[in-house]
């Protein structure tokens, strides 16, 4: 079995390496098998880790499935992580907004601001660092942060509308999105379709919900660019050994010297991540339309399955949806042709 030095040091050694240039290549002192009484070898160290880390947890995407497993990953590999606070450029242009639900391509400006923004955060982040954002960010504005090695979160955009609905027509939200509870579902999803802003009650912020053909875009985009790895949420409700062990190769962990992980500790990494554990065993996954706190007290905690869009979509729904994304879901995978 070899024996290494601790991640400190190993994360002095990444630091040292980066900020040193010309140096040597960092060797480290190896021991494993060898003849009783033979020096160690010397084995230089593969220390990965050589861009910041952003994890783009789309919303309504899944993001509790994905965050306690991200997080206990970047603790087991000691990479750092560095918060990211939400930027709110909303009040400059808030003097010009009367009414509480307006066209989601009334104020550009806002989006490319908030863009520009967590771009910046982004961009100041030390290698071998680690954060999340969790937000409405486009694909060109991922696209534009290379080296940073960027894992976004992604899902079938019917399922992702459908979780978005629930997630307004919650009582929690009844103030904030008191339009779209006053309507049908029907009425809601087709409206929701088109995209929309709306002001908060305290008409501090503006929430935007971007087009559902925009959304797909922006999915099918993300495997555009090679610093960009697109994970979805059906891979980790359903395969997540496979999932995290595919980022994992793909974030350069497997060459850090001496932490790999084995399949038993990943396993058990991945199960924070799934429905008993997010809602401490209080909820059945697939039981409720409900949002619900999660065990670590999170508003976000809904149904957890996959196909939920099925049970929510009116034909005419369904047509329109065809309409706007058809194309764009047998890119992704989720439809094999434009019947469904």
């Amino acid at each position: 079995m070899a024996i290494g030095p601790s991640t400190s040091y190993l994360a002095a050694l990444r630091t040292a390496r980066h900020y040193i240039p010309g140096q040597p290549a960092v060797v480290l002192p190896h021991v494993g098998d060898r003849p009783a009484g033979a020096p160690p070898i010397l084995a230089e160290a593969s220390l990965g880790i050589d861009a910041p880390i952003l994890f783009s947890l789309y919303p309504n995407c899944g993001a509790n499935r994905l965050r306690p497993v991200v997080r206990a990953l970047m603790t087991w590999f000691e990479i750092r992580w560095v918060p990211t606070v939400a930027p709110n450029p909303h009040r400059r242009f808030l003097s010009t907004v009367e009414a509480p639900v307006f066209a989601y391509g009334d104020f550009p400006g806002i989006r490319r601001a908030l863009d520009d923004a967590y771009g910046r955060s982004v961009a100041l982040l030390d290698f071998g660092c680690w954060t999340e954002i969790h937000d409405h960010l486009s694909t060109e504005m991922l696209a534009g942060l290379a080296p940073c090695k960027v894992v976004a979160l992604y899902r079938d955009p019917r399922d992702y509308i459908v979780s978005l609905y629930h997630w307004f027509i919650d009582p929690l939200h009844e103030e904030r999105f008191r339009l779209l509870r006053s309507q049908s579902k029907e009425e809601a999803l087709l409206s929701m379709f088109e995209g929309f802003a709306t002001k908060t009650p305290a008409g501090d912020s503006i929430y935007q919900v971007p087009p559902l053909a925009q959304v797909a875009r922006d999915f099918v985009a993300l495997r555009e660019h090679a610093h960009v790895l697109p994970v979805s949420f059906e891979e980790a409700r359903l395969d997540p050994r496979a999932l995290y062990r595919r980022m994992i190769a793909w974030l350069g962990f497997d060459d850090v010297a001496f932490k790999g992980i084995p399949d038993d500790s990943l396993d058990r990494l991945t199960a924070l991540g799934s429905f008993s554990a997010q809602s401490g065993g209080a909820y059945k996954e697939g039981q409720s339309d409900s949002f619900h706190r999660s065990a670590q007290g999170v508003t976000g905690l809904r149904k957890g399955i996959v196909g939920d869009w099925r049970n929510h979509f009116s034909p005419k729904v369904a047509v329109r949806a065809r309409e706007l994304i058809g194309r764009e879901l047998i890119e992704l995978g989720y439809e094999k042709t434009l019947e469904w």
